[in-house]
């Protein structure tokens, strides 16, 4: 049998060693060549509150964690809104996360200026193994938003016979719980021709979806559009108290004239005598009170009879309403008689609105 040699068993042994070793290192480095230093950081951002009204404010918490061995120098963290804008930042320079740690920054106050469901995200600006890499990392949160306003919505009847008409202020609930204590307070912007003669208004509760109207009443103002400063305090389903101002407006049309009032003459017979009361109702169809209703009789030329009192004033009749104007005939014979009614020289009767 032949015995290898020596050095030649060496030499074998020597060069699987070298190769082993060789493979070994490539898988080292092979490895350290997928890891990142963005594998081994996590960020996450939460909220005081998910749900706020608008103009109420949040706090924010971002927290920064090593998941492996890497040490992280924080720098800055942003908070930007959906358009990039810029809501809050916190500088924390000096801050440092280790291995297996992590820190928790918090901006506080951050305000939620408008409705719906709002995106914010956090930006944190990191370095990584003494300055040797700059990471960013963006992470976010959502918060919605609700206007805790009602909807309101002004509209102005038509005036009728004068200046003075009704104005309405619808008031719309879209909360799911009810608005308590609702008032209403009207003013016309100085330098207007619009006099508020009635200016306020209240309601203790408008149900969830529910609209519930506010008169005002108003004098003067020229046809067209006319702008008014509305001011609004109410209760939301919350408990929270509000107070607001804005902006309404409506539209006055051209007023419409009056009506003539609706009469009507019937006679009373007096027994025993020649006496008898003449009975005029006078009706309103209108929307607007009459004022000092004058009303006067006058007898025919050929009529065998007199009027004691030929005519009265009634100092108001409201819409709708049905006044009586009583006259006293003399001297008439028991057929029924007409006389006609008059205000002034005018065979008809008449009826003046001051």
């Amino acid at each position: 049998m032949v015995r290898p040699q020596r050095p030649q068993i060496l030499g074998i042994l020597l060069a699987v060693l070298c190769v082993a070793g060789a493979l070994s290192l490539a898988g080292v480095g092979s490895a350290g060549a997928t890891e990142s230093p963005e594998d081994n950081i996590n960020v996450t951002v939460t909220t005081s509150e998910d749900s706020v009204w608008v103009n109420e404010t949040v706090d924010v918490t971002v927290t920064i964690e090593s998941t492996g061995d890497q040490r992280y120098d924080v720098n800055e963290i942003t908070l930007v809104d959906e358009d990039g804008e810029t809501v809050a930042e916190k500088e924390s320079f000096g801050v440092t996360v280790n291995g297996g740690e992590e820190e928790t920054f918090r901006l506080r106050d951050v305000k939620i200026d408008e409705p719906g469901a709002i995106d914010l995200r956090a930006v944190a600006s990191v370095e990584y193994r003494l300055k040797q890499s700059d990471i960013t990392v963006v992470e976010s949160v959502t918060v919605t938003a609700t206007d805790p306003e009602p909807v309101v919505d002004l509209t102005a009847e038509r005036a009728v016979g004068g200046s003075e008409r009704t104005l309405s202020l619808g008031v719309g609930n879209p909360h799911n719980g009810s608005l308590n204590r609702v008032s209403a307070s009207l003013r016309a912007p100085d330098g207007t021709d619009v006099r508020l003669v009635d200016s306020t208004g209240t309601e203790a509760s408008i149900a969830p979806s529910e609209t519930r109207d506010i008169e005002f009443v108003a004098r003067g103002g020229s046809t067209g559009t006319q702008e008014f400063v509305l001011s609004m305090a109410f209760e939301t389903p919350d408990g929270e108290y509000w107070e607001v101002t804005r902006s309404v407006t409506a539209e006055f049309l051209e007023p419409a004239g009056l009506r003539a009032p609706v009469v009507d003459l019937a006679e009373k017979r007096v027994v025993g005598g020649s006496e008898r009361t003449l009975s005029l109702s006078v009706g309103n169809p209108n929307n607007v009170s009459l004022s000092r209703v004058d009303a006067s009789l006058s007898t025919p030329g050929e009529a065998d009879f007199t009027l004691a009192d030929a005519g009265d004033t009634v100092t108001e009749i409201d819409p709708s309403e049905t006044r009586t104007i009583e006259f006293t005939a003399q001297g008439a014979q028991q057929e029924r008689k007409n006389s006609p009614s008059r205000s002034g020289s005018n065979s008809q009767m008449e009826t003046t609105v001051k």
